[in-house]
């Protein structure tokens, strides 16, 4: 009888601390996601037309973003398409650092202007990077062969 009393009072702990807003552990925040989210908020903040990218809310959970897609059971994102959007503004402001579990990447047909940061190198889970179509400017960062996983890469002509 004690036990079946303990594992219920156990039981009803445990329902309440999962329900309290207080006592709950946002998983959001104990996760890549956070940073990731904040990245690509700041970035949306220097485009010129934010306004494309509406979804881009600190309010909506980044995996419901249009052009992005999740790995759900890492907590990070691993796509991001915004292929031919017409956004306008600068690929250097974007912190690439924060996007390390980033596999595709496809900003390609876009008004982007100014030179691949080095810190593109950073993506090391990269598969696919698309950045053709834009105003791209200045030399292949070195650092571009770090992406070892890299297989497809277009680029401005």
């Amino acid at each position: 009888m004690w036990l079946q009393t303990s594992l219920l009072y156990l039981f009803l702990f445990l329902v309440l601390l999962s329900s309290s807003p207080l006592l709950a552990v946002d998983l959001v925040a104990a996760s890549p996601l956070e940073a990731q989210k904040s990245a690509l908020l700041q970035w949306k903040g220097t485009l010129q037309n934010p306004e494309i990218l509406n979804s881009w809310n600190p309010i909506v959970f980044p995996c419901n973003w249009s052009g992005v897609a999740c790995n759900l059971r890492q907590r990070a994102i691993k796509r991001i398409n915004l292929y031919d959007k017409g956004l306008i503004g600068s690929i250097n402001t974007l912190n690439f650092s924060a996007l390390t579990s980033l596999r595709q990447l496809d900003l390609s047909f876009n008004q982007l202007r100014g030179a691949i940061p080095h810190s593109i190198g950073s993506l090391s889970s990269l598969i696919f990077l698309a950045l053709a179509g834009n105003q791209i400017s200045g030399s292949i960062p070195y650092s571009i062969g770090n992406l070892s996983s890299l297989s497809t890469l277009s680029l401005p002509e």
